[in-house]
C-alpha cells in the first residue's frame, strides 16, 4: 500500500455525500454535519474542523485536486481523463485516481487486450511517478491540468 496519507477537503466532503446517500438509500437520515463528522473519525481524526484543518495545512496542487480535467500518459499511453480522487501523501506526493476518458490497452501482446478506464498511482507534486517504464519515462504522468 502507500504511505500515511493527509486526505483533501474535498474528497472528505464526497465520501460523507456518499455515507448520506447510502443511509438515505436505507430510509434513513443524516445531517451533512454528523456525516461529516463521522467521516473525520473513520480518518483517526476526533472531529471534523480538526481533519479539515489538517487536511488544509497539506493541500494537493491545484493541477491535481480531484474534479480536474487532465492530459497525460500512461506506460506510454495519452490520455485525457477527469481526477476522482486525490490524497496527498506524508513523503510529499499525491496519490490520484482517475476515469480515462476513453480506455487504454496497457497489454504489449498482440494476442490479447488489458483495456483501462480507471488507474490509480503516486505522483510528485510535477505530476509524474517516480516509477519508470523499461524506454526510462514515468509510469504515470499529468502533462497538463485542463479547465472543468
Amino acid at each position: 500500500m502507500h504511505s500515511r496519507h493527509n486526505p483533501n477537503v474535498a474528497n472528505l466532503k464526497a465520501e460523507a455525500r456518499r455515507y448520506r446517500a447510502a443511509h438515505e438509500a436505507q430510509g434513513r437520515s443524516l445531517p451533512h454535519a454528523r456525516a461529516l463528522e463521522l467521516v473525520a473519525r473513520q480518518h483517526g481524526f476526533s472531529d471534523w474542523n480538526t481533519a479539515a484543518a489538517k487536511a488544509r495545512a497539506h493541500p494537493v496542487p491545484e493541477k491535481l485536486i480531484a474534479g480536474k480535467q487532465v492530459e497525460g500518459r500512461y506506460l506510454g499511453h495519452r490520455f485525457t481523463a477527469r481526477i476522482i480522487a486525490s490524497t496527498q501523501l506524508e513523503d510529499g506526493h499525491v496519490f490520484l485516481t482517475l476515469d480515462l476518458h476513453e480506455p487504454i490497452d496497457v497489454a504489449e501482446s498482440a494476442w490479447f487486450a488489458a483495456l483501462r478506464k480507471r488507474i490509480s498511482g503516486t505522483v510528485d507534486e510535477e505530476g509524474r511517478s517516480s516509477a519508470l517504464i523499461s524506454s526510462g519515462v514515468p509510469q504515470l504522468e499529468i502533462v497538463r491540468a485542463t479547465c472543468q
